[in-house]
């Protein structure tokens, strides 16, 4: 009864030791053009000047990361922006691609159910690296192409 008791003691202590596990969600927005691109997010109408991003020509740069212990839901940029009413894309030589957030369409823009809306999490690449029942690592990706330059309006 001893050897049992002490047996199953050590199962719990062994199984109290596990690490909780971990996540490691990255987002990297993709400039595959030859011109630097600004995001700029508005929320209530007013830009959000800590959010602004700059990506330059054919570079990719990193943009939010998500750590923390215990396994979480994967989520990108797109999730944190849709706290904005939108987002506007403007190329260094001015031209402009306005993201609308879903429920507003009084204005011009590119809709929130696009499959070119940067604010929709569903229109970014989903790579997961490594992934157990307690933690994941991956990224996520959304690149910008020559087509959204051409398609910006000056």
């Amino acid at each position: 009864m001893k050897k049992l008791f002490a047996l199953l003691l050590s199962g719990l202590l062994i199984q109290s030791c596990i690490v909780d596990g971990h996540s490691d969600i990255r987002t990297k927005l993709v400039n595959v053009t030859n011109h630097t691109i600004q995001i700029v997010p508005y929320h209530n109408g007013n830009e959000v000047q800590s959010g602004i991003i700059t990506i330059y020509p054919e570079k990719t740069t990193e943009v939010a990361i998500w750590r923390g212990i215990g396994k979480a839901n994967p989520q990108n940029l797109g999730y944190e922006l849709q706290y904005c009413d939108s987002v506007k894309l403007l190329f260094e030589d001015q031209r402009k691609i306005i993201y609308l957030n879903s429920g507003i369409s009084n204005q011009s823009g590119i809709a929130y159910s696009s499959v070119r809306n940067l604010i929709n999490p569903n229109n970014y690449s989903k790579v997961i690296e490594f992934e157990t029942i307690h933690s994941i690592t991956g990224y996520f990706n959304y690149t910008f192409t020559e087509q959204d330059y051409l398609d910006a309006k000056q």
